[in-house]
This record gives structure tokens, sequence and C-alpha cells, in this order.
């Protein structure tokens, strides 16, 4: 292949840099003549930022994107310009960790979002104390299967699990349920069945897998079991008096719950 001349390859690279301008800047105004929008544009492979504005002049929003397929961050300010949320983006779809702001600029809460919705846990902190929680939910397709809130002292005001239960065998005098609690922010979980009598060495049943647990019961006249769903937060073994191992359970949260076999 024949060499390119001087002179033609230094017209090639005067081609390519009037090609390649960057960055590049469009504005749009209001009637007033205030700025309304703007973007800025860096590079060929379309990194840029869009900017838009209140009326007052205070930034509304800017979508900082990494590329034409619209990758990148999006922050929304409120009126007095401050900082509201910070949000992923994928082809210009929120996804990802969804960050929200208190007006004091405080963190308020981290989402985990998919396609545009809330799925997967958000964590809610109070104000001027971004360490310490007071809500955690768990949100599939933007509905809540999992929902605990505190107050100040770390106490819980509130709960709710997503629970499902469904009959596994029976017999003519007992009865064995299948509890799921796949939403649970902790690995364990114990489930105390009240006054129904277990067919298990006790009625407050625990388990190692938190997705679920097996519950067995002698047959009671009014054919149902109620309880409560406990997470357990830790676990200790010691012995009783038989030697036999004993798990003493610290739960986090209960949940009631009822069942008509």
């Amino acid at each position: 292949m024949d060499k390119l001349s001087p002179n033609l390859l230094l017209s090639l690279l005067i081609l390519a840099f009037a090609c390649s301008d960057y960055p590049k800047e469009e504005q749009y105004y209001y009637k007033d003549g205030s700025l309304k929008a703007k973007i800025t544009t860096y590079n060929k492979i379309g990194k840029r930022d869009a900017y838009n504005y209140y009326p007052n002049g205070n930034l509304n929003f800017v979508y900082r994107y990494l590329n034409y397929d619209n990758d990148g961050i999006a922050e929304w300010y409120d009126t007095l310009g401050r900082i509201v949320s910070k949000r992923e983006l994928i082809n210009d779809t929120v996804n990802g960790i969804s960050k929200y702001y208190y007006p004091s600029g405080n963190l308020q809460a981290n989402a985990e979002t998919s396609n545009g919705v809330r799925n997967g846990w958000s964590k809610v902190y109070f104000d001027q104390m971004d360490t310490l929680t007071k809500r955690i939910i768990y949100f599939q397709a933007d509905s809540a299967l999992y929902d605990i809130e505190y107050d100040e002292d770390g106490q819980i005001i509130s709960s709710y699990i997503h629970h499902v239960i469904d009959k596994k065998t029976e017999t003519s005098d007992s009865v064995i349920l299948i509890l799921s609690t796949p939403y649970s922010q902790f690995s364990k979980i114990a489930v105390k069945t009240g006054e129904i009598e277990s067919i298990y060495d006790s009625n407050q049943l625990y388990f190692d897998n938190k997705e679920y647990v097996e519950i067995g019961l002698f047959k009671n006249d009014k054919r149902r079991v109620e309880g409560l769903i406990l997470e357990v937060s830790d676990v200790k073994y010691t012995f009783d008096s038989n030697g036999d191992s004993l798990a003493i359970l610290s739960y986090e949260a209960e949940y009631p719950f009822k069942y008509k076999y």
C-alpha cells in the first residue's frame, strides 16, 4: 500500500478535527428569554449533559448521559435548588440504585429499581441520622411484600411480611403445613403456634432456611392454626437440664398469621 503524502495526511487531520468540534451546546429559552434548557455534548459517542431549569433560574434536573444508548445518571432538584433524587439510568429508564434526599440534603432513602419501578430492598433513614434506619421495605413490581418501621430508639412501630401457607400432608389426627416467607431481611425465622399443640417437641418451631418451614400440628376441632412468624436476629446455644442442646433466639420483629386447613 502506498504511503499517504504529508500534504494529504495534513488535510485529513484538519478535516477530522473540523468534523469533531466538541463540546457542542444547544440552548432553549422561555418566552421571557430566560434559559429553559441546554444540552452539552462532549464526544461522538454521545457523552452529554442535558439541563432543564425552572422559570426562576434554578436547576430542575440534569441527565448525565454516557452514550447515545442513554445510560447514565439523572439528578432532580426542587425549586429552591435542593437535590431531591439521584437515579441510575439504563437506556433512559431508571435501573439500579435510586437515592432520595431530605430538604436538608441528608440521605433519605436508597431503593433498588429495575425497569422504572421499585424492585428489591429499599431502606429509609431518619433526617440528620443517615446511619439510623427508619424503615426497611421489600418491593416486587412496586408492591411492598415486606415492611418494617422503627422509631428513633430502634423500636418497631409497625411490621408486615408476605407469607404463604399450604398443606403438605394430612392424616386422621395431624397435619403438616408449609409456611413460606421469602422476603425476610434475616436468614433465620421462628414460628410460634400459640395454643395449638405441635407434633414436634415444642410449639416454637425453629428453622434455618428463611424461605419455608414445616409446621406439624395435631388437629383441633376448629381445623385452624394461628400464631406468630418471628424474624431471628441472633441465635445462642446452651444446654438444658438433660444435657440437650437448646437454642435461645433473639427476635427482631413478629408477624401474626392464621390458616384454616
